[in-house]
């Protein structure tokens, strides 16, 4: 989603429809498209199917790109959590045996 706004698609096999939805579906369908971020940084994005050609109510559509910013909302809370109960990496080096661990927002918006 380049545009940061909610896209609706009515054939998911129409060129300008989304391209992650012919992963997501058996066959065709309709879908609505919802961002998960602030303007220019895009987390992840809530992909809702229905039927072919059946539009989803302007209220779900809300309901929806609610549920969307609750979710960007957890994630920006997670994040700073995170680095406020992390060690201050430029001056911690991890044992040669363990891996670095970072916190990666985007890993956790794509399982959302």
């Amino acid at each position: 989603i380049v545009q940061d706004e909610t896209l609706r698609f009515d054939n998911s096999t129409f060129l300008d429809a989304c391209p992650f939805l012919s992963a997501r579906a058996s066959s065709a369908c309709a879908a609505v498209c919802v961002p998960i971020g602030e303007t220019g940084t895009t987390r992840g994005v809530v992909h809702i199917t229905t039927l072919l050609n059946a539009a989803l109510p302007d209220p779900t559509v809300e309901a929806i790109e609610r549920s969307a910013a609750q979710i960007n909302t957890r994630l920006i809370t997670l994040g700073a959590t995170r680095r406020k109960a992390s060690p201050d990496t430029s001056s911690y080096d991890a044992p040669k045996d363990e891996p670095a661990r970072a916190y990666d927002e985007e890993a956790v918006a794509s399982r959302v």
